[in-house]
């Protein structure tokens, strides 16, 4: 994760840019290893209580709700951690992306991207879109969306490289209406 960072902070054009990239990059690690902790704990909650069982020991006996409150304690560590992976995660994203150019460009192709797990609920869509920029033509970027836009319609996105070769070097920002497009 160390090169993407480093590659992601080169991109940044101001201090400011690249400590926001370091902080929700740290936020997202600090809640990886907070739900790697959490649920080492769990298991080992679950195989004392398993050793406590078989050993016959009278602690829980006196004590009954105590293994259920800390197993509750740390299956909220565990969603609230996974809370902040996402919220960090997407706040890096961002940040990334904050110093980067807005271009608009067409969609020219969409493909339905499936779960890798088919019990996962959601299918999103890679959008292949073509946009011209000054002074190094046409480019092309993939993003991911929830929803399926149609081809030819126009959407705004942010990019940090001109590169043409770069394709996921793209952030969706939003769809632009036709009234947007004409001005453009």
């Amino acid at each position: 994760m160390n090169a993407e960072l480093d590659e992601w902070l080169s991109h940044a054009k101001t201090p400011e840019t690249r400590a926001r990239i370091r902080r929700w990059a740290r936020w997202a690690r600090f809640g990886m290893v907070l739900v790697i902790v959490s649920v080492w704990l769990v298991a080992l909650l679950v195989l004392s209580v398993i050793v406590i069982d078989i050993a016959d020991i009278a602690f829980f006996d006196s004590v009954p709700w105590l293994g259920w409150v800390l197993l509750g304690v740390l299956v909220g560590l565990i969603v609230g951690a996974g809370g902040l992976i996402l919220l960090a995660d997407g706040r890096r994203i961002k940040a990334m992306y904050a110093d980067g150019r807005v271009s608009v460009g067409v969609i020219t192709q969409v493909t339905r991207v499936e779960p890798a797990d088919p019990e996962m609920v959601g299918v999103s869509y890679d959008l292949t879109i073509t946009a011209t920029t000054p002074g190094t033509g046409e480019i092309r970027r993939v993003v991911n969306h929830s929803n399926a836009l149609e081809i030819g319609q126009r959407i705004r996105f942010r990019h940090n490289t001109l590169d043409p070769e770069n394709q996921y070097d793209a952030l969706f920002v939003d769809a632009v209406a036709e009234q947007d497009g004409a001005r453009q």
